[in-house]
């Protein structure tokens, strides 16, 4: 019974390191808006945060592009 207990005890301990260790900032994204002849218009800079955080930041940035006349890349890390 004090080893089913002691295993449990790890197991528990164990989970809550790894769920303690995960980052919510699990996703980056960097977005810049340039115009037609390549000159950067508009540098976001980096986002990071869950993946809903990251593709609204991304959707975000391509919908001022459009505003700014320019394009809009984002690269994740």
């Amino acid at each position: 019974m004090k080893t089913i207990k002691l295993v449990l005890s790890g197991v528990l301990l164990l989970s809550a390191v790894t769920i303690i260790s995960c980052s919510k900032d699990d996703y980056c994204s960097t977005c810049v808006v340039k115009s037609s002849n390549g000159s950067v218009i508009k540098n976001y800079g980096e986002k990071c945060g869950t993946a809903t955080d990251v593709d609204n930041y991304e959707a975000s940035s391509k919908n001022d592009a459009a505003q700014l006349s320019g394009t809009c890349s984002c690269e994740r890390k």
